[in-house]
């Protein structure tokens, strides 16, 4: 789909909310002021992305002085570029990139940003001023995205300092990116880790979290499925993982007196501390649910 020059489609002091999705290709007027002054929530959704559209993007947010939330779900065709993200009254931003890579660099400007979503493929991410009013972020990179031709901690440690204001953190997938946690363990008081298989980098991770999240008040982990469980001796793989790595979460000694502990898996239905008023723990062992 082409987008050609119209004023008054660029132009409208009505429209609040604008999503595009598709293949298509912006000709945004090069010599007029386009103006969307209302628009409080903007998502595009690309399948194919080039560093062209990148202009573009730039053009819409400045043209969106109180926007509020910021959907980009987009796939690159190439892995070395840089986007400005400058939204003053952005509240909500949410990253889904594939195709990036280390070398791809967001830098983002909103300082009233309370929560943010980023996921997909790595990259760099950068804020230009601390965002102090932040609380809440999601945060998964997938393996294969972790390992590449340089160090991914240095290439998320800006990222990491910029958010070390949240007290909420949800993290998914491949969690040895994330050594530089020192930076927000302080304040964070509600943990959720989900999609790991519970290997000694993820009990490295928790145990960190145990020794150094002073004020943290809940963590919740998920452990994932092995892909054998097909046969019985991965249903007998995954149940032993399960229960070393609920059975080390649980053995730790919390810096935080007050930190509930939830555990959930495939066979190990739901573990909890005693004073966490969820219900007993279930455990399914092979078909059969026992209580405790």
């Amino acid at each position: 789909m082409m987008i050609g020059n119209s004023a008054l489609r660029f132009n409208c002091h009505s429209l609040i909310e604008l999503e595009f999705r598709g293949n298509f290709r912006f000709n945004l007027p090069e010599n007029r002021i386009i103006t969307l002054p209302n628009l409080k929530k903007l998502e595009i959704h690309l399948p194919v992305l080039n560093t062209t559209f990148i202009r573009t993007i730039i053009t819409l947010l400045k043209s969106c002085p109180i926007l509020e939330i910021l959907t980009l779900i987009l796939k690159w065709s190439c892995d070395e570029f840089v986007m400005d993200i400058c939204a003053p009254n952005l509240r909500y931003f949410k990253a889904s990139m594939s195709g990036t890579s280390w070398r791809s660099r967001f830098m983002i400007d909103a300082p009233r940003l309370k929560d943010i979503v980023i996921g997909s493929s790595l990259a760099c991410y950068s804020f230009v001023n601390h965002p102090g009013r932040l609380q809440n972020a999601n945060i998964s990179f997938r393996h294969s995205t972790s390992k590449g031709e340089t160090d991914s901690v240095s290439v998320l440690s800006d990222f990491i300092q910029g958010i070390s204001s949240i007290n909420s953190l949800d993290l998914y997938d491949d969690l040895t990116i994330f050594n530089c946690f020192r930076y927000m363990s302080v304040k964070l008081k509600y943990i959720e880790i989900s999609e790991i298989t519970g290997d000694e980098s993820d009990v490295r991770f928790v145990k960190y979290i145990s020794n150094n999240a002073n004020v943290l008040e809940q963590l919740r982990v998920m452990i994932d499925n092995l892909d054998n469980l097909e046969d019985d001796d991965g249903e007998k793989d995954q149940l032993w993982r399960e229960y070393m790595f609920c059975r080390t979460l649980f053995n730790l000694s919390m810096r935080s007196s007050v930190c509930e502990i939830e555990f959930e898996g495939h066979y190990i239905i739901k573990a909890t501390t005693p004073n966490l008023d969820v219900g007993p723990s279930i455990v399914n062992y092979f078909g059969r649910q026992l209580s405790e």
